[in-house]
């Protein structure tokens, strides 16, 4: 977002507080937080491939009512493709955001759970994967 844009976002007083989400994945529940500063830089340099090609989980970000959206067959088929082109770096990714060891994520048989994980990291970070990161890393 330009300097300009992002003066307007902040004039009027309405400015995006990210919330976290509880996600049951893997036998466990997940809270899904707001990356801190250390994990945005972590989480880039782990998904720097997987960035650019975030632009696909629009779909993952619901309405904007706060509500956790329903997957469907559209929004797994996206989760699938990604975990395809990107798997071993987006499942690094999604560990460090969940603060869980690698070996968590990849030894899972919970994809239900972690289709809703992924919802939850991109929903919870909207700002950093779709406003900042993607467009950014899209360009190098």
């Amino acid at each position: 977002m330009d300097k300009k844009n992002n003066d307007a976002a902040h004039d009027d007083g309405a400015e995006f507080i990210p919330q976290a989400h509880a996600v049951r994945f893997n036998g466990e529940e997940i809270t899904v937080a707001p990356l801190n500063v250390m994990q945005v830089i972590q989480v880039s340099r782990a998904m720097k491939a997987v960035l650019p090609a975030l632009d696909r989980v629009q779909a993952l970000l619901g309405t904007g009512d706060g509500a956790m959206p329903e997957l469907g067959t559209d929004e797994i088929g996206i989760v699938v493709e990604l975990l395809a082109d990107y798997g071993e770096p987006l499942t690094e990714g999604i560990a460090l955001c969940i603060g869980k060891p690698v070996d968590f994520v990849r030894g899972a048989n919970d994809f239900a759970g972690l289709f809703a994980l992924i919802a939850a990291i991109v929903r919870t970070n909207v700002d950093f994967f779709g406003q900042q990161a993607g467009p950014h890393l899209a360009g190098l």
